[in-house]
């Protein structure tokens, strides 16, 4: 059985994402998990056939990135994806790069995406097929353990 419920992008560490400390740079973990998140957003059922035929989509609000430790050149990669929770208007997603090749946990990012009517640019509740889908996949890795660091915050510690 999974640790963890969705496989949303597998790849290698190519030569033009390191830069000169010999480590994969910031902007491509960002751009990784976002590449992740957008296929996530296909297999939720939320991307271009649901927004066309709904006149509704979800977008980002709000993310937290999480580097925990380098990616190198031609480390083998993959992101995992879950759904945290979502509510009438909202979805909260993480995601986990892991360096399958070393073993651990490389970085994580969270989103909270609100959903909007294309029409009227306001937020709206998903409609009751797509919270039922939500839901059903919230149920469906309801036995995993949840993955650790969402709900992040920035801020230097209390003295």
């Amino acid at each position: 059985m999974s640790k963890h419920p969705f496989i949303t992008l597998n790849t290698t560490v190519p030569e033009q994402w390191i830069d000169y400390n010999g480590h994969m740079n910031t902007r491509h973990y960002a751009d990784l998990i976002y590449d992740a998140h957008l296929a996530f957003t296909d297999t939720l059922q939320l991307a271009k056939e649901y927004t066309d035929r709904t006149q509704s989509s979800k977008a980002t609000v709000e993310t937290h990135t999480l580097i925990e430790r380098e990616l190198r050149l031609n480390d083998s990669i993959e992101v995992h994806s879950w759904v945290v929770g979502f509510d009438n208007k909202r979805l909260h997603t993480f995601h986990e790069i892991y360096c399958t090749n070393g073993d651990y946990r490389a970085a994580a990012r969270e989103f909270m995406d609100v959903h909007f009517n294309l029409e009227t640019r306001r937020s709206t509740d998903f409609p009751k097929r797509a919270a039922l889908h939500l839901q059903g996949i919230v149920n469906q890795c309801s036995h995993l353990p949840r993955p650790s660091g969402y709900s992040g915050r920035i801020a230097l510690p209390e003295k």
